[in-house]
C-alpha cells in the first residue's frame, strides 16, 4: 500500500491514520504490515468497505486529505472497484519484518528458495518469471521497470508485481531508479549456475 511521500512524516507522527483506497478486492488486511518506502512500516487495524455517499468531512480528519473534493479528485469512482476505508499506525521500523537478504548459510536454504520460486512460477497467470527477472536485474542494475519489463516483453504492471514477489523472498532490493539483486539472489544464481 503505497503513500505519497509527503504524508510520510505526518504518518510517522501519527498525524494520518486512516486512508481510502478503490480495489476490486482488498489489497490488505487487517493485523498485517505494510512497508512505508524505506521508512519503516504501517499496521493496518480494520478495513472496512464504504459508500461515498456516506463520507463526510470530519471521516478525513485522520487522511492528510482536507475536503471530499480532494479525495474525489484522488479517487474518482470507477465501475468494477469499491471504495474501503483503511486505518491504521505507524509500526516504525520492524527490522524482524525486513527479508533476509544475505548469503544463504546452507545448500538446504537455497534449495528452500529455489522450491519457492518453482511455486511462485507455477502460480503466474503469466508464465514462469522467476529466473529470467532475477537474470535481468543482475545484468541491469538501476534499470527503470519500464526498460526491464519491455526487455522481457512483460507488462510494466505485472513485472513490478513480480519483482515485489522475489524481494520479499530476500532476492532483489529496490533502488531510487530500477533493483538490483541481493548478496541472497546472487548466491542463488551461482547455486543454479546461471552466471
Amino acid at each position: 500500500m503505497m503513500f505519497k511521500h509527503r504524508f510520510h512524516p505526518q504518518i510517522k507522527a501519527g498525524l494520518i491514520t486512516r486512508t481510502y483506497r478503490q480495489w476490486k478486492k482488498p489489497q490488505v488486511k487487517a493485523g498485517g504490515f505494510y512497508k512505508l518506502g524505506g521508512e519503516g512500516f504501517i499496521e493496518v487495524h480494520s478495513i472496512t468497505r464504504q459508500q461515498r455517499s456516506d463520507i463526510v468531512a470530519d471521516d478525513l480528519g485522520s487522511t492528510g486529505i482536507e475536503q471530499i473534493a480532494e479525495l474525489e479528485a484522488l479517487l474518482p469512482a470507477s465501475d468494477g472497484q469499491a471504495l474501503y476505508c483503511v486505518d491504521f499506525s505507524y509500526a516504525g521500523k520492524r527490522e524482524d519484518l525486513l527479508p533476509n537478504t544475505e548469503d544463504p548459510e546452507s545448500n538446504d536454504e537455497l534449495e528452500s528458495l529455489a522450491r519457492a520460486l518453482v511455486l511462485r512460477d507455477r502460480n503466474s497467470k503469466t508464465g514462469p518469471f522467476t529466473h529470467s527477472t532475477l537474470l535481468e536485474i543482475y545484468r541491469n542494475p538501476g534499470t527503470p521497470s519500464a526498460t526491464l519489463s519491455k526487455t522481457l516483453k512483460r507488462e510494466q504492471a505485472a513485472f513490478k508485481q513480480d519483482v515485489r514477489k522475489l524481494k520479499k523472498l530476500g532476492m532483489t532490493i529496490s533502488l531510487e531508479s530500477g533493483y538490483r539483486l541481493s548478496k541472497r539472489g546472487e548466491a542463488f544464481l551461482r547455486y543454479k549456475r546461471l552466471i
